[in-house]
């Protein structure tokens, strides 16, 4: 486990992360506080429905819709 302590700079509180931790520059983080005060960092991931990314063609779509069909030839 790492310790580490909190900074103040400028008008604000910073937390420096150890590069033993392979974060990347800029990478981005969602921050959640817990009850009992801890806080979780979750990198904030792109929405690929957003960015369009996702092919909305389904591959399995035209396998089962041949199946079907065969199973209402036989």
């Amino acid at each position: 486990m790492l310790e580490i302590r909190s900074r103040k700079v400028g008008n604000s509180v910073s937390i420096i992360l150890p590069k033993s931790l392979n974060i990347e520059v800029n990478q981005a983080f969602l921050i959640t506080k817990t009850h009992n005060g801890a806080l979780i960092l979750t990198p904030k991931l792109e929405n690929p429905y957003t960015q369009g990314k996702i092919d909305m063609n389904d591959p399995e779509g035209e396998y089962l819709e041949q199946r079907a069909s065969e199973d209402w030839e036989d």
